[in-house]
């Protein structure tokens, strides 16, 4: 009889005891999906454009606890955790080891949670992060980007025919062919994120842009929908 109770007293712990780490399990999904879907990446890179690099981790805290008082209180109990790789690209995590090992939040399971301690790696949200309209000059106002003008991409086309010797021509591709990039100029200083422009058309807008604010010391983002050069052809 007393065998028979420590096996129940036994089978009765083990089972609270998954009970209870599936919980935590689910609580620390629901976090992280929240997480992944809030604009977190989007406040650290607008913050790090307006301190015109990287900001103090007291300062994105403070900014953070103004946008969003949820996230703000994981970072501050170090369940959040912001990392830099060693070209400092940051990343965000939810913090459960040391050791620096990490898994997407879709390839974990409870099975993995339970005995493989890892770290979770906050997806990089680009709809939540670049929440910008194509073509649209946004200008840094604060810790935001505010938005001010249509880009005029003619200024663009108008390059590129210069490098070809070529007027008048005319860009011959289907609109599904269009390049993509977000251009972050801060005064002299452009800088292409997520591009998939070629080479040389990267050059070519480099130029055009460095030319267009030489004597600007605000900042902007743009999220540039363009074509290659290479889809440039004349009409003669």
């Amino acid at each position: 009889m007393k065998k028979r109770i420590i096996t129940y007293s036994s089978i009765i712990l083990i089972i609270a005891f998954f009970i209870v780490k599936y919980i935590e399990f689910l609580d620390v999904q629901f976090n992280v999906i929240y997480i992944e879907n809030s604009l977190l990446y989007k406040n650290y890179n607008d913050l790090y454009a307006s301190q015109g690099g990287n900001p103090s981790y007291e300062t994105f805290l403070k900014v953070m606890q103004k946008k969003d008082n949820r996230i703000y209180h994981l970072l501050k109990e170090g369940k959040l955790r912001l990392q830099k790789d060693d070209k400092e690209n940051v990343t965000f995590i939810w913090f459960r080891t040391n050791e620096g090992e990490t898994v997407r939040n879709s390839d974990l399971t409870f099975f993995k949670y339970l005995f493989f301690k890892k770290n979770i790696f906050i997806n990089f949200n680009f709809k939540e992060y670049f929440d910008y309209k194509e073509n649209i000059i946004y200008k840094l106002n604060g810790n935001s980007f505010i938005a001010t003008d249509p880009l005029n991409t003619n200024k663009i086309q108008l390059q590129y025919a210069n490098k070809i010797d070529c007027k008048p021509c005319k860009i011959f591709v289907e609109d599904y062919f269009t390049q993509h990039t977000y251009l972050l100029i801060q005064a002299n200083n452009i800088k292409f994120i997520n591009s998939t422009f070629s080479n040389y058309s990267k050059d070519i807008i480099y130029q055009t842009f460095k030319d267009m604010y030489k004597n600007n010391k605000d900042t902007f983002l743009i999220n540039l929908c363009y074509y290659n050069i290479e889809d440039l052809e004349c009409l003669d």
